[in-house]
């Protein structure tokens, strides 16, 4: 949700010249970051939550 709502932003100012090298970029780190946030969530877990938590299991396969 995040994402689209950068890309709307900076699509929706018309003095803003849109280029795909910056986007691309913006995209990157926000996917990494994303990434830094999962795994610190996923290490406050204990195993008991990871194992009863679906959402948990397939984060941790996503981020693994």
């Amino acid at each position: 949700m995040a994402i689209m709502s950068l890309l709307g932003f900076l699509t929706s100012h018309e003095e803003y010249t849109f280029k795909e090298g910056y986007t691309k970029h913006i995209v990157a780190l926000i996917h990494v970051n994303f990434i830094i946030f999962m795994q610190v969530i996923l290490n406050k877990l204990t195993p008991g939550m990871l194992r009863a938590n679906f959402w948990a299991r397939s984060l941790q396969q996503i981020v693994a």
